[in-house]
């Protein structure tokens, strides 16, 4: 897969790697610039989130990085799992100081399905990944915004002395037909030179229902959700109006901790989705951000969005 982005603020490589087929034990290798195994909303591809954005605690977890990856289906696909070793990169592909550091990384991800029916319109999912780190660098940085893509960072911790990160999410999510209920607990600990080390929790919980009868779709060979099933296209001649989805979210992320004061965010989304058709989809988020010491932002986004 190539993929790359070309917009201005951040033109490079989003996906750029190549997998071999099923080897067995080993399951499927990849090798290159990809999404590390973690966490459902990180592993999700955003073109199939029911918001524009991940949640505020998503700054806990890796992005794109330059590795290698085993991973397979098991137990009639009832699970997943994967494994892979990383180095902390920017869109080029060379090393940076960003969320964590210039740092190896170990990281792996886990999933099981307890309850799958109907060919999915029915589920149960649980997850649990981890990943150790190494800041090459000697430092570690996390962020975040109000779940706006365009909009400036509200809680961050600042570049500061750091050693070793463990990384910890544990996933859950319901599929019930039309609705849907999804969370995420993140922890990220982190071991400074002097000083208590300090240790950042983050969560979410989400609920969506799609009001014209389509269920979110699920993928049981990487333990992620997928782009629904559309009824009927948005056709005036015929009557029909797509799929329309209605979705609501509560995140945190507390970045106070020992001696770092990052902030603390308490964020609430409210989304309404428009599936045109298999291609095309508009999405308007309302955002409400609640900051503990510096007061409150709200916003307004839209997205008309074309994928194929």
């Amino acid at each position: 897969k190539a993929s790359v982005d070309l917009t201005e603020k951040d033109s490079g490589l989003r996906d750029m790697w190549v997998e071999t087929a099923d080897l067995g034990t080993l399951g499927r290798i990849r090798i290159g610039h990809f999404k590390e195994p973690f966490g459902l909303e990180r592993v999700t591809s955003s073109s199939d989130l029911p918001f524009l954005e991940t949640s505020v605690a998503s700054a806990m977890t890796p992005g794109r990085n330059v590795g290698v990856m085993c991973s397979s289906p098991f137990a009639s696909k009832r699970g997943t799992w994967a494994l892979g070793a990383f180095y902390e990169t920017d869109s080029s592909g060379t090393g940076q100081s960003s969320v964590f550091g210039e740092e190896l990384g170990v990281t792996g991800r886990l999933t099981f399905l307890p309850w799958y029916s109907d060919d999915g319109r029915r589920l149960a999912h649980l997850g649990l990944a981890v990943s150790a780190r190494d800041s090459d660098n000697g430092e570690a940085r996390f962020r975040s915004g109000p779940e706006i893509h365009l909009a400036s960072d509200l809680i961050d911790t600042g570049p500061f002395a750091a050693e070793d990160l463990e990384l910890l999410a544990v996933e859950g999510a319901l599929v019930l037909g039309i609705a849907s209920l999804q969370g995420e607990y993140l922890l990220s600990r982190v071991d400074v030179p002097f000083g208590d080390d300090p240790a950042f929790p983050g969560f979410y919980v989400q609920a969506s229902c799609f009001l014209t009868g389509e269920s979110r779709g699920y993928s049981r060979t990487r333990g992620s959700f997928t782009p629904p099933t559309l009824s009927s296209h948005a056709d005036p001649r015929e009557g029909s109006l797509g799929a329309w989805e209605i979705a609501a979210r509560y995140s945190r992320l507390d970045l106070d901790s020992a001696q770092i004061f990052g902030g603390d965010a308490r964020n609430a989304t409210l989304g309404l989705n428009w599936y045109i058709n298999d291609t095309m989809k508009v999405q308007m988020n309302y955002v409400y951000s609640e900051l503990e010491t510096f007061g409150d932002v709200q916003g307004l986004a839209i997205r008309f969005q074309f994928a194929w």
